[in-house]
Parts: C-alpha cells; sequence; structure tokens
C-alpha cells in the first residue's frame, strides 16, 4: 500500500492540481482509548464536541473532508461504554435528581466525595442533583456500580 502522502502528490503530479495533504495520517486515528482529530491532530475519547466547538465544522462535513464514511468519531472503549449503556434496561430518564440526591446521602458522603466516586467533578454531582443535566453513559453505568437497588 502506498503512503498517503505519496498518494497525494502523485495526484497533484497527474492531475495539475492543488491536493491539500491531511494534517495527520487517517490510519493511526482511532485506538483503544483516544481518537485523534485529523484536522489539528490533538487526541480525545470522542470527536462530535471537539469538531464542532473547535473546528466549527459538523460531524458529517468532517467525514465528508477526510472520506470517512463509517468511522466511528468515538474511540474503541468510548464506543464500548455508550453500547453497553443503551443495552442496560436502567435509562438516564430514571437517573432523576431526587433518585441520585437519595443515593448518595444513603451512602453518608458528601457531593465532593460522591464526585470521586463518580469520576465526575463535583459541579457535575451538584447539577444532576438540581435536575440541571442528567448523567452520561459512563455515569450511569458507575451510579448503577453505586446503587444497591441495581443489584450490582
Amino acid at each position: 500500500m502506498r503512503d498517503l502522502g505519496t498518494a497525494h502528490s502523485t495526484a497533484a503530479y497527474l492531475y495539475g492540481i492543488d491536493v491539500p495533504q491531511p494534517r495527520a495520517a487517517p490510519t493511526p486515528h482511532l485506538q483503544p482509548s483516544i481518537i485523534s482529530c485529523l484536522e489539528c491532530g490533538n487526541s480525545y475519547a470522542a470527536l462530535a464536541t471537539h469538531l464542532s466547538r473547535i473546528h466549527k465544522i459538523s460531524v458529517a462535513e468532517y467525514r465528508r473532508q477526510h472520506n470517512l464514511p463509517h468511522t466511528p468519531l468515538a474511540s474503541l472503549a468510548t464506543s464500548r461504554i455508550r453500547l453497553a449503556a443503551q443495552r442496560q434496561p436502567d435509562s438516564h430518564e430514571s437517573w432523576t435528581a431526587l433518585r441520585i440526591s437519595e443515593l448518595r446521602r444513603a451512602r453518608g458522603v458528601s457531593q465532593q466525595h460522591f464526585a470521586a466516586l463518580c469520576k465526575v467533578t463535583s459541579t457535575t454531582v451538584r447539577n444532576w442533583e438540581k435536575g440541571r443535566t442528567t448523567p452520561q453513559p459512563r455515569a450511569r453505568l458507575r451510579l448503577q456500580q453505586l446503587d444497591p437497588g441495581t443489584g450490582s
């Protein structure tokens, strides 16, 4: 298989066009726990938020630009966690502010300590308990592990 840079150079030479070089090699961008942005080369667990906030492009546009029609834009580990959370009968709707607050109080810990157990910030726990936000898939799995009512 030819080097990507060589392929771009050959296309530019043969067709007399200026073909932009990709900023990062597309093959190793997806790794077990990270995915690298092909725009800037930085690594993340998932790219959708990064693309919209930093590069101001949609996921569809990014896939078109880099010819990645069916490539997941989340690391393998993040994809597995999301899939496991979707398979759980306990959806994000069931993690109400009251339920989270009761779980924390039943364990007898502060928001800060509970946040450490869930591997999130204390601000996140406060937002959950006030009903401003709901737990993301990874946090829902941790909450299920902490909740004696789920059998974990």
